[in-house]
């Protein structure tokens, strides 16, 4: 048998010097949220949510993750718009 090691090249991309750079750049943008993939070793993945928000997923739920999360997203400024409407309207 092999003593090779067998890896995943997304998660090991995630532990990158540029990758870690960006994270630093995306905490800086407002509303951030980060998807990360689940075989991310935890010290990439906490320090990846100590800067932005994150969610695990798997690569077959990716999609879906990010379309319920901009659903959700969406929906939160629409009840932030109706009661900022509700206020002026009362005032």
């Amino acid at each position: 048998m092999s003593e090779e090691q067998i890896g995943c090249s997304l998660a090991e991309a995630a532990a990158s010097p540029e990758y870690m750079k960006y994270l630093e750049i995306a905490s800086l943008s407002p509303n951030s949220l980060h998807v990360i993939y689940i075989n991310t070793s935890l010290e990439t993945k906490a320090h990846a949510h100590e800067l932005v928000p994150t969610i695990t997923c798997t690569s077959s739920n990716v999609v879906q993750t990010i379309l319920q999360v901009g659903i959700l997203f969406l929906c939160s400024i629409i009840v932030a718009f109706v009661f900022s409407f509700d206020f002026i309207m009362k005032s």
